[in-house]
């Protein structure tokens, strides 16, 4: 019986986190965890448990959890609705916050303001997209709610670090 080298198999499990992670719409585990992994049978437990981890996550619905209802509550309209109109007026007023006060308390909770952090829910739905379907690329941005293709591909660029048809081509998705 022949193995693939532990390099290929590493890299693979990495990539099958990853898309377990977003499917689950949350942030994936450290690689390091895979990659610290002495053999194939160690690899494969390891990415099976934490599937299952991802696959309660996703069950539960469960979103990022900062320990802030309110934030909390942002987070998962957010991820419900990224491919919508997301301004901070109207996801304020959700929450019943001040629009400044929020604003503040979402970057304080997340890092990131509210803006870049819709951003980069809607990069990761584009960039399972660019994966899993030959979707032209103006389609792709404009179901994860980037009706202007030039405005997509910059934002794409910003967060992917390539282009979205580099970005497929480097998945290896045939084009």
């Amino acid at each position: 019986r022949r193995r693939m080298p532990m390099a290929i198999v590493k890299e693979t499990a990495i990539r099958i986190d990853r898309i377990l992670a977003r499917i689950a719409g949350c942030a994936g585990l450290a690689e390091e965890e895979l990659t610290a992994c002495a053999s194939h049978g160690e690899l494969g437990e390891r990415l099976l448990s934490r599937a299952e981890q991802y696959a309660q996550r996703w069950s539960t619905g469960a979103q990022p959890i900062t320990g802030h209802p309110e934030i909390d509550k942002a987070l998962a309209y957010i991820h419900r609705h990224s491919h919508e109109d997301v301004t901070l007026k109207g996801v304020a007023a959700l929450v019943s916050m001040d629009e400044t006060y929020f604003s503040g308390m979402f970057k304080r909770k997340t890092g990131v303001t509210l803006i870049h952090y819709v951003q980069q829910v809607r990069i990761g739905h584009a960039k399972k997209l660019l994966e899993e379907t030959s979707l032209p690329v103006a389609e792709v941005g404009e179901r994860v709610g980037f009706p202007n293709t030039n405005y997509f591909i910059k934002i794409f660029k910003r967060w992917a670090g390539r282009t979205p048809n580099d970005y497929r081509s480097a998945s290896g998705y045939p084009s």
